[in-house]
This record gives structure tokens, C-alpha cells and sequence, in this order.
């Protein structure tokens, strides 16, 4: 029901461009992007998108320890940037992987002990450059949140994925 009024709103304001996906590891199944056409096309309606995630609860879990459950999230534009995967041990960011919209970049950025990230070369040096400056510009707030997670959990170790790039949204926690 919550995810219904949830959507409900969400049309209501005309807004269109989310993403509904399951809050665990579902290795990408019951992921719904939705956009305005999509939405038209696809005769979608707040039950249809309540049913798609119902769906989702059958997918048996990948590990005894988790529970099912679904998040809505506004669409974030990867046109520009990118998802880090960041790999945290005790507070500390210490490795990342770029990913883009369409393909996985093989960029590593790594922590070095005195708090500035290294990158290790890849096939494709053009998304490099720019992945790094990217990681450059957002390495302190990512650093910061990923100290502020840890602390506020009492997490030693995590992964914290976030969006960044966007010009209208900054920096994100995906997951």
C-alpha cells in the first residue's frame, strides 16, 4: 500500500523518471526504470508497478541473511557521470570502480595511506581522464560520507555506491 501512494504521488506531480529496484543483492532482476513514454506505452498504473514489485518477493534470497524489500529513487543522469562502487574497511574508502551507464569502465582508483586516490591505467584512457577529474572533484565528500555511514552503523567494513556527475543533483547514495 505504501508503495502504491508512493507512486500515486509521483504521477500525480507528473513525475516520471525513477527507478523502483529491490533494497537487496537481486544481481539486477526486478529493476523497473520508468520514464514518461514508458509509463504511456506500457499502460502502466500504480497497482501494475505495486504488482511488478509484489513479483520480486518471490525471487528467493541470495544469502540466509536477507530480507526483501523495494526502494523508489528518482532517476539519476549518468550522461555525464558515473556510479562509484566504493569499498570501505574500517571507516576508510580504500578501492572504487567506475561504472558507466552503458558499459563498465576498468578504472580502479585506489586509497593510498596519505588520503590521495592513485588510479592504475586502463584500456580506455579517454574515460580515465575524465572518470578521474570526476573522482577528484568528489573524493573528500565521498571520504566524509563514507567515515559519517561507518560511524553512524558501526560498520568496519561496506560497500557504499554513489552517483555523481549529475549538475542538478551532486553527489548521491545509490545503495
Amino acid at each position: 500500500d505504501m508503495l502504491r501512494a508512493r507512486v500515486t504521488k509521483l504521477v500525480r506531480r507528473g513525475q516520471f523518471d525513477w527507478v523502483l529496484k529491490p533494497a537487496t543483492g537481486a544481481l539486477g532482476r526486478g529493476v523497473l526504470a520508468m520514464n514518461r513514454a514508458k509509463w504511456k506505452s506500457g499502460h502502466w498504473t500504480p497497482d501494475r508497478v505495486a504488482d511488478f514489485a509484489d513479483a520480486f518477493f518471490t525471487i528467493p534470497p541470495i544469502k540466509r541473511y536477507e530480507h526483501r524489500g523495494v526502494l523508489i529513487q528518482g532517476r539519476y543522469n549518468l550522461v555525464e557521470g558515473c556510479e562509484y562502487k566504493v569499498h570501505v574497511i574500517l571507516g576508510e574508502p580504500h578501492a572504487a570502480e567506475a561504472w558507466a551507464q552503458t558499459s563498465q569502465f576498468n578504472m580502479v582508483v585506489l586509497h593510498n595511506y596519505d588520503g590521495e586516490p592513485g588510479c592504475i591505467p586502463t584500456d580506455a584512457p579517454n574515460c580515465m581522464v575524465h572518470h578521474r577529474a570526476l573522482f577528484d572533484t568528489h573524493w573528500q565528500s565521498i571520504r566524509r560520507l563514507a567515515h559519517q555511514v561507518s560511524r553512524l552503523f558501526g560498520m568496519p567494513w561496506f560497500r557504499l555506491d554513489v552517483f555523481v556527475g549529475d549538475p542538478q543533483r551532486g553527489l548521491m547514495v545509490n545503495e
